[in-house]
């Protein structure tokens, strides 16, 4: 049987496949890899399992390799989502893959 992160396409099949990055198996004799789903990524060959995006990353559809940082003016505050959250009125985020939003100075 190929083992978790492996997959043998087929019944017949004698050999075992690696599951590909934005993919795995947690599972042994199985016949496909799942994709990681929207808000986690799977970075490397022969994955296990699915990770999730850190706070202020994200990944917006499945079967990512890596999660996209918040850009600046927007912020993500949980892991394993799917997009950033713009920051409201009276606020601001300067930085790339921030966590929060600040409040802006008075004046």
């Amino acid at each position: 049987p190929c083992p978790p992160g492996r997959f043998a396409a087929g019944s017949s099949s004698v050999t075992c496949s690696s599951c590909q990055p934005g993919f795995y198996q947690t599972n042994e004799s199985q016949v496909a890899c799942i994709a990681a789903q929207a808000g986690y990524y799977v970075a490397d060959e022969e994955a296990t399992e699915e990770m999730p995006c850190p706070p202020g990353r994200f990944a917006a559809g499945s079967s990512s390799v890596t999660c996209s940082s918040c850009q600046p003016g927007f912020y993500q505050t949980n892991e394993s989502q799917v997009a950033c959250i713009a920051a409201q009125a009276g606020y601001y985020v300067a930085d790339e893959e921030a966590t929060e939003e600040m409040p802006c100075p008075p004046g």
